[in-house]
């Protein structure tokens, strides 16, 4: 027996297969420093970054006439039989609210009773005060009329 070996020459690759490895390699790596980037904690803000608001002067007149039109518009409601006496009590108490609101720029829409009376608006909690009870009850209680007047009497006296 012959011992000897035949040498083959190397196979060589096309060289398209070169480059699409090397496009493949690099979408890889673009795509995870993509996800990196994107996923990274951000910097929190904070209140020295926010930008400064200009403080909106509001017409009082303006805002209470806007505020006795949304209660004759509840009134009217409750009138035509719309609404029953708990919904009033509560649309009663989201108007007081956004009037507040409104006027004084207290965000006391998103507050309860407990800290709206630690604020210094005896006005709206002497009314919310009323109307807690009507509103949160299971049965239908309290006045609708003596309601209506007492959000309009806030509305009127507010300065």
């Amino acid at each position: 027996m012959q011992n000897s070996q035949e040498l083959v020459p190397p196979v060589q690759y096309n060289r398209i297969w070169l480059i699409v490895g090397l496009i493949l390699t690099v979408a890889v790596c673009v795509l995870n420093g993509y996800i990196l980037w994107s996923t990274r904690k951000k910097r929190i803000r904070s209140i020295e970054h926010l930008p400064v608001l200009k403080p909106v002067i509001v017409s009082i007149d303006a805002l209470k006439q806007k505020y006795f039109t949304l209660i004759t518009e509840i009134e009217v409601q409750y009138t035509k039989g719309e609404i029953d006496v708990r919904q009033v009590h509560l649309l009663l108490s989201t108007t007081a609210r956004l009037f507040v609101f409104e006027a004084k720029g207290v965000s006391v829409h998103k507050l309860t009773l407990t800290e709206i009376k630690k604020l210094d608006l005896q006005a709206l909690s002497d009314v919310i005060t009323e109307y807690y009870p009507p509103e949160f009850s299971k049965l239908e209680a309290g006045e609708a009329a003596k309601a209506i007047s007492l959000a309009r009497r806030m509305v009127q006296q507010w300065s």
